[in-house]
C-alpha cells in the first residue's frame, strides 16, 4: 500500500494504524538511524529511542492532539532527536554544544504533557511566585544562560 505523508493521519484513525506505522519505519526511520549511528548510538538505541516517538505520535493522533501543521515525518524525526538528546544526558554522555536544526524543531509545548512534567512546572511556579523579578533575571541568566 502506498501511503503520502498527508494521508498518515487520517489513515491512522480510520484503523489502518499496522500499515502506517510500517511505513513510518521504512520512510523515516532509516534517517533517524543514521542520525544516531553519527553521534555515538547503535541501532538499538535508535530502535528505541524511536519507538517510543511512535508511541507518542499515535497518541496524539488519536487524542486529537496533534498538531496537524507540522508534517508526520518532521515530527517524529524531531521528537526521536529529542529523545535521543535526553537519553544521552542522562546517561552523561553529552555535553550539549551544538543546536537542533531549527527547521526540525517542534515547540517544547507540542510534545507530551505526563503528569511528572505538568507536577514539575506546578512546583516550579510555586516556589518562584514569591521572588521579585530581578531575581527571577539573575536565576534566568545564571542557571540557564550560564552568564554568571
Amino acid at each position: 500500500m502506498k501511503i503520502n505523508e498527508e494521508e498518515i493521519i487520517h489513515l491512522m484513525r480510520q484503523g489502518k494504524d499496522k500499515q502506517v506505522i510500517d511505513h513510518l519505519y521504512q520512510t523515516v526511520f532509516p534517517k533517524f538511524k543514521k542520525y544516531i549511528k553519527s553521534r555515538n548510538g547503535n541501532i538499538e538505541d535508535a530502535a528505541d529511542v524511536f519507538q517510543d516517538a511512535i508511541v507518542l505520535f499515535y497518541r496524539k493522533v488519536m487524542n486529537h492532539t496533534y498538531n496537524e501543521k507540522y508534517t508526520a515525518y518532521g515530527f517524529l524525526f524531531t521528537v526521536s532527536v529529542n529523545r535521543w538528546i535526553n537519553v544521552l544526558r542522562k546517561t552523561n554522555k553529552i555535553t550539549l554544544t551544538e543546536d537542533v536544526d531549527e527547521k526540525l524543531s517542534v515547540p517544547v509545548e507540542e510534545l507530551e504533557e505526563t503528569p511528572f512534567n505538568t507536577e514539575k512546572k506546578s512546583l516550579l511556579t510555586q516556589f518562584f511566585t514569591g521572588i521579585g523579578d530581578k531575581c527571577m533575571e539573575l536565576l534566568t541568566y545564571s542557571i540557564y544562560q550560564n552568564l554568571l
